[in-house]
């Protein structure tokens, strides 16, 4: 059975202006994949009238699910709905359940309902209504031969919410039979992997494929599979050589995200975490809080910007300062070693680094990162060569790679 084709389409001046960073298509790509479903086409596109109108056209000719988000606020640059009018026909209706919650929502805040709230609420006659929990412009889903169309608000809590709650039901009728796993091998390059495993990839029966994913300090490696074509006895016995043919190396398999996979095996074993940051500034544990869960193990974390706040609240010897700096080995793991001694918890992690700085061309900046257990404390030392923004992204990455290791069974 083919796979269902899928086209992803993000609306709005904004997003094609670089004001707003698009998070919708990373999500939706992301969901669509795990129910099966193939994303062939990703597009972002301004506010305008005939080009979203050719756009919308060319996705449904080539796919059997558009989904669109953006345009349809209160304001008069938000047309999206109109140009849907225009492709699918009807009249304007307005609809009394989208009405009566935007209504409770304003005298919540104390807010009058005026006309441009009160229009959220007209709708195309032709769309069926897909509810919105989580604000006021509800999506719309619109029927054509062989497919849907679903045109979602783009804040993205709302699209989430809608998603969640409402589409991914309505979804299961176009999921397709392709069943994914994912091993992710760290500490051993794409291209060597791929000599590896080449003879392997090669030989896999028709309906079962290998892709290599490579991201931060790891390879995952995506064995994908039609379960109409491709028996389990089958999928059992390729998984089995390919783990044997990456015996040795540091492996795991999980559909979770790195966060989640921490959050979960930490929770698991009742161990705990803190974390000090300096040239991250909070973001590793942001990521790691961004998890459902997370106050089972996560104490708490301090941002030590400075040396005096180093020493202050980490214990950090003035004279190791000092002597090798704040960007050094010998204080990422003393700041590793502090916050785990001040929060009390089974690991601390610790970033210190510089995300931008002068001299080598290909080198932009550098970071270490040191674990502290119960047993020892390190820290590795890591060159960056992007910018600012980009270094402290890596860095973030890096810190939640390094514990992974650590916690890898």
């Amino acid at each position: 059975m083919p796979k269902t084709k899928a086209a992803i389409v993000a609306v709005g001046t904004e997003l094609t202006t670089g004001f707003v960073r698009d998070a919708n298509v990373y999500y939706l790509a992301k969901e669509l994949d795990a129910l099966g479903i193939e994303v062939t086409t990703t597009t972002m596109l301004p506010d305008d009238r005939p080009l979203m109108r050719e756009v919308f056209l060319e996705a449904m000719r080539r796919s059997q699910i558009v989904l669109v988000t953006g345009g349809l606020g209160p304001t008069e640059d938000d047309f999206t709905k109109d140009v849907l009018l225009d492709l699918f026909g009807g009249t304007w209706h307005e609809d009394a359940k989208t009405l009566e919650r935007i209504k409770m929502l304003l005298e919540r805040r104390n807010l009058p309902l005026t006309t441009i709230n009160r229009q959220q609420a007209v709708v195309p006659s032709s769309a069926e209504v897909l509810p919105n929990a989580f604000g006021m412009a509800p999506a719309t889903l619109y029927r054509y031969d062989g497919g849907i169309l679903v045109s979602m608000p783009g804040v993205p809590a709302e699209m989430r919410g809608i998603f969640e709650t409402e589409l991914r039901p309505r979804l299961a009728s176009f999921a397709g039979g392709i069943i994914h796993q994912q091993l992710y091998v760290f500490g051993v390059a794409e291209s060597l992997l791929s000599a590896r495993l080449r003879d392997w990839s090669s030989a896999l029966p028709e309906g079962m494929a290998l892709a290599y994913l490579p991201s931060m300090g790891n390879v995952c490696l995506r064995v994908s599979y039609n379960k109409e074509l491709v028996g389990s006895s089958t999928v059992t016995e390729r998984m089995q050589e390919l783990y044997h043919l990456l015996e040795g190396e540091k492996l795991l398999h999980t559909d979770l995200s790195f966060p989640a996979y921490i959050v979960n095996t930490l929770t698991e074993r009742k161990q705990t975490l803190s974390i000090a940051e300096s040239c991250t500034g909070g973001l590793v544990s942001g990521k790691l809080t961004g998890v459902s869960g997370a106050s089972k193990v996560y104490r708490g974390g301090i941002c030590t910007y400075i040396n005096a706040i180093k020493e202050q609240e980490l214990s950090v010897p003035h004279e190791m300062l000092e002597k090798y700096s704040a960007v050094s080995a010998p204080v990422a793991e003393a700041m590793a070693r502090g916050v785990r001694e001040k929060f009390g918890t089974t690991y601390g992690v610790a970033t210190t680094g510089y995300m931008e700085m002068a001299g080598d061309a290909n080198m932009t900046g550098e970071v270490y990162i040191g674990i502290a257990t119960q047993q020892t404390v390190f820290a590795h030392h890591f060159v960056l060569n992007q910018n600012r923004q980009g270094n402290q992204e890596w860095s973030v990455d890096r810190a939640l790679v390094e514990l992974m290791l650590v916690l890898l069974p």
